[in-house]
């Protein structure tokens, strides 16, 4: 399974079948032969051609060939596969095939009429839960535009219920996967995807929640035999095709026990009908094609942007659709009338010959549903544009001037989209008016603040936690302080360890500065003593972590040793990175250790040209390391050592801790913004770095001889060396120059007297080095053997050639083209 790489399974079957098939087919016309020509596939293809066959048969059998033969490393002279006369001979073959074989056959759309059926039977707690669950797949699909397969990716964890809309994320489909070039796809059924219900998606969500909650990795189970529960299996394609075509037989015209279509039409539909529904309504209503093919997915983008905007883009789709098929014009108005066309030539060239009038029978029945009325519904909450309602409030001749007064009131109090609620002086939650809860399109709260625009995040106090450092945060939860109260320390600014354990002067100052500020009284019940207490615990544990904190960075001072850096401030740094340059793999995030190096020579004010060796990254770390140290007391102890890492050993390693040390160097701007020297440098200039050093001026340097073959090339152990001594000029620069640190690195590298010093006069030493003299047993070599003049019978030195180390002959007659010592990337 592993050389199939991409493969999807049934298409890995399918080639192997046709591949066994051909082989076959070969062993019994040609004989034992080693390997077939283009002429036996040309022959096989013909004599499939003459069964006859369809006309996809021949391409599935090329392809086969062509994978196998790829996928075995076969010689290119040697693929029949790839051969232009194979290619030649299968477009013709299918031209031939083609010729009178019908059109291609395209899955009918479902009726606008059949949303609504399918909502009410959603809806009909009568019903057998086999039958509302299968209703509710069929309208997830159709409103989501799911293939058949889709469905059945979608993890029943993964999918999300809020606020009247569900949303999930497809992982591994058709076009999705972990190898393929889009890797997810999002999936969303607004609170808008409604024809009279708009209670149908929370009910079969609900449905599925109960009955079926035991872990999969699957949306829909087989079905028992009664229908009134699910299997631990999943429902396979043969089993939902049954599925579908019994609740097709089971729909019924809206508002009414009369079937929606005759029987005979139950199996019309397929299983990729649902894709085609809602993309062909909104074309007919003229929808935006870039727009069309986000709602099926059809060309997905894998960026973080189509993400971001594909669930609002959507909602506002399935909107448009859902206003299209509530009128009592909808046949009309989505031009229905190809799915009637489709039905009659399906019945008639069905196996089974009906008579004519029956035929008739069968598509009026069908075409009067279609144009059944739509039945009174629902309306959610905020759905009803706030025009409309105006225009009928001022339509009604008999509305008195009191009625107007009171609509305009409410529209007034209804119109900001976003209300902050304050429940105490700690807590301020956040509800959205229109779209939103109950409690925000109602407004009646004693005290709140209403914002025409999304507030910002310390306005409210869910947003307020996350400003809050990660080893505060930590040190509050153990002790038991609720989020509320740790949203208003982080709201007034106490958002690390030392502001917290510094901004109370006493115990005693604690209580009184809880009681004023924060609403905490411990008079007020055990609740609020019990919450004063878990404060007082958090201060004290803060106090003496910032005390012992206090001696060891002096203990560091006084030894001159790296000061560590709390692991909460490293994490908030971290974070602050990510987000002003966006998501970085730990490969190439600087360590903690690495990180503290740089920020105490930046303290400093001078920074060292650390070896490649110490440029450790976050997941290269060894946190076993430790290592005893005596204290100013005498006192033994034990600290975390230094970890090192091999040098690079090509140039893609060289690439990886030069962006390691491009990150190091951008947190260390983020964190002192005030330190100008450090605050030019850019991916820019270390991709131009990298570029000169990688490139044709460094490690791609060679020279030729007059036939073009390559005779000397800088050892990578050199380019290592140069790198390093261009760091060290630019830091030196920054020092006598007083540059920045991102144009110190650039007049460094294009320093002549760098470069002449420390990569051209040792490139040139290196190329006029003599043969080697030890071989590398640690034997002396015999000189005079290589120069074919030693007669000595018993010589103490050893008769080797100087060149490849091998008996036999000597230096002058090897035949071997050594490489020079360290030009093939090894150190």
């Amino acid at each position: 399974m592993a050389l199939a790489g991409r493969t999807r399974y049934n298409t890995l079957k399918r080639y192997v079948k046709t591949w066994m098939a051909f082989m076959q087919w070969l062993e019994a016309a040609k004989g034992v032969i080693d390997y077939p020509v283009p002429g036996d596939l040309v022959e096989y293809l013909f004599s499939r051609f003459d069964e006859p066959c369809g006309p996809t048969i021949p391409v599935l059998i090329v392809k086969a060939v062509t994978w196998m033969e790829r996928t075995a490393c076969v010689d290119d002279r040697l693929r029949v596969g790839e051969s232009q006369v194979v290619l030649s001979v299968k477009d013709y073959i299918i031209e031939m095939l083609s010729k009178d074989s019908p059109p291609k056959r395209r899955a009918p759309r479902y009726p606008a009429v059949f949303l609504e059926s399918l909502e009410a039977m959603v809806e009909n707690d009568q019903l057998l839960m086999g039958t509302r669950a299968v209703a509710w797949i069929k309208l997830f699909k159709i409103w989501a535009s799911l293939r058949w397969d889709d469905i059945q990716k979608v993890v029943p964890k993964e999918l999300k219920y809020y606020a009247g809309r569900m949303t999930t994320i497809l992982r591994i489909t058709k076009t999705t996967g972990p190898t393929k070039r889009v890797q997810e796809l999002p999936v969303c059924v607004s609170e808008h995807a409604y024809v009279t219900s708009p209670f149908w998606l929370k009910t079969g969500f609900d449905l599925f929640k109960t009955h079926a909650n035991f872990e999969r990795d699957y949306m829909l189970p087989k079905l028992n035999r009664d229908w009134s529960g699910f299997r631990r299996s999943m429902a396979t394609y043969n089993g939902v095709t049954s599925y579908s075509s019994y609740v097709r037989k089971a729909a019924k015209r809206p508002g009414t026990t009369e079937a929606l279509l005759d029987p005979s039409l139950s199996t019309f539909w397929t299983e990729h009908s649902e894709r085609a529904t809602l993309p062909t309504g909104l074309a007919l209503l003229r929808t935006a094609k870039e727009e069309r093919d986000m709602l099926g997915r059809w060309k997905p983008d894998g960026s973080d942007t189509y993400i971001r905007m594909y669930n609002g883009v959507v909602a506002r789709l399935q909107q448009q659709y859902a206003k299209a098929v509530r009128v009592n014009n909808r046949t009309g108005l989505l031009d229905e009338r190809d799915i009637i066309e489709s039905a009659m030539s399906w019945i008639t060239d069905r196996c089974e010959q009906l008579p004519e009038h029956q035929v008739q029978l069968i598509i009026s029945h069908l075409e009067e549903s279609m144009h059944w009325q739509v039945q009174p519904g629902c309306e959610l909450a905020g759905q009803v544009g706030e025009e409309e309602k105006s225009e009928d409030i001022q339509s009604e001749p008999n509305a008195d001037a009191s009625q107007v007064q009171k609509h305009q009131t409410e529209k007034e109090t209804r119109k900001p989209l976003y209300v902050v609620v304050n429940s105490g002086r700690r807590c301020r939650r956040l509800h959205k008016s229109q779209g939103g809860c109950w409690m925000g399109r109602e407004m009646s709260f004693k005290s709140s603040v209403e914002f025409y625009q999304m507030p910002e995040g310390s306005d409210y106090s869910h947003e307020a936690l996350k400003k809050g450092g990660a080893d505060l945060r930590f040190t509050l939860s153990r002790n038991d302080v609720d989020d509320d109260l740790q949203a208003a320390f982080f709201t007034n600014g106490i958002t690390t360890v030392q502001k917290f354990s510094s901004f109370f002067r006493s115990e005693d100052d604690l209580i009184q500065v809880m009681k004023d500020s924060f609403a905490t009284d411990a008079d007020e019940g055990l609740q609020a003593r019990a919450q004063l207490a878990s404060v007082i615990c958090a201060w004290r544990e803060t106090q003496t972590k910032q005390k012992r904190q206090a001696e060891v960075e002096a203990e560091m001072d006084t030894r001159e040793w790296t000061k560590p850096i709390p692991t909460g401030d490293y994490i908030n740094l971290r974070n602050a990175f990510m987000r002003a340059h966006g998501k970085v793999e730990d490969k190439v995030t600087p360590s903690k250790e690495y990180l503290e190096k740089k920020l105490q020579e930046l303290e400093n004010g001078e920074f060292r040209a650390e070896l490649l060796s110490e440029v450790v990254s976050k997941d290269e770390v060894d946190p076993d390391i430790m290592v005893p140290v005596f204290d100013s007391k005498g006192s033994l102890s034990v600290k975390k050592g230094t970890t090192s890492v091999a040098l690079p050993t090509g140039p893609e390693q060289l690439r990886r801790r030069l962006t390691v040390m491009l990150h190091c160097v951008l947190m260390l701007a983020l964190k002192h913004t005030n330190r100008e020297e450090i605050q030019d440098m850019s991916r820019d200039t270390m991709e131009r770095y990298k570029d000169y050093i990688l490139g044709d001026y460094v490690w791609g340097l060679s020279s030729t001889d007059l036939q073009g073959n390559q005779i000397q090339t800088p050892p990578w152990s050199l380019v290592l060396s140069y790198e390093h001594a261009v760091r060290k000029r630019a830091y030196n620069l920054m020092i006598t120059e007083h540059l920045k640190i991102g144009a110190a690195l650039e007049q460094a590298w294009k320093c002549p007297v760098t470069k002449e010093r420390h990569f051209i006069t040792p490139l040139a030493l290196y190329s006029k080095r003599s043969n080697p003299s030890v071989a590398p047993d640690g034997s002396k070599i015999c000189f005079r053997f290589n120069q074919g003049k030693c007669s000595y019978q018993k010589c103490k030195f050893a008769h080797l050639c100087n060149r490849c180390f091998k008996k036999g002959h000597n230096g002058m007659n090897c035949k071997e083209d050594k490489a020079p010592l360290d030009t093939t990337g090894s150190v």
